[in-house]
């Protein structure tokens, strides 16, 4: 049974680097944002499962060098074998959790800084606007698809 606990922390490990990627992604670090669906800032939370995620993501090697003297001969050299190639899958996963929540974050700062220069221009940001404000809507829309369009696409 000590044989199984690196990779019982590497599956752990893997499915909250995975959870943390899949939050993100739900939050809008891959959509663009709209009013009826703005992008939120990463939370505090977030950032602390990060955290949690590095030091879990190292659990399973450390797990391995201190009960690697216990451990059966097949179970060692798998784990041997394996190493590498799952040292290489959670620091890919740790590296795209970051780039999720960079996108996520730019996106959330780019929203609100649109939000802020068309409230200044006299747009209404409510998202409870009043029927006579559609075409007002309707622009800001336009103006916030516009603003995260690629500028290299033709």
């Amino acid at each position: 049974m000590q044989d199984l606990v690196p990779m019982g922390l590497w599956v752990i490990a893997v499915a909250v680097c995975l959870g943390i990627c899949i939050i993100c992604v739900l939050r809008g670090a891959l959509s663009k944002p709209t009013l009826s669906r703005p992008i939120k800032p990463v939370s505090w939370v977030v950032v602390g499962m990060q955290l949690v995620s590095v030091v879990l993501s190292m659990a399973p090697f450390l797990a391995f060098k201190l009960s690697a003297d216990g451990m059966g001969a097949a179970m060692l050299g798998f784990y041997r074998g394996a190493g590498l190639a799952a040292a290489g899958i959670l620091i890919l996963l740790v590296v795209a959790e970051l780039a999720l929540m960079y996108l996520q974050a730019s996106k959330s700062t780019q929203f609100t800084e649109l939000l802020r220069a068309s409230h200044q221009s006299g747009i209404q940001n409510d998202l409870t606007m009043q029927q006579d404000d559609v075409h007002d809507e309707q622009q800001l829309e336009r103006d916030l698809e516009a603003s995260f369009d690629d500028p290299n696409e033709d």
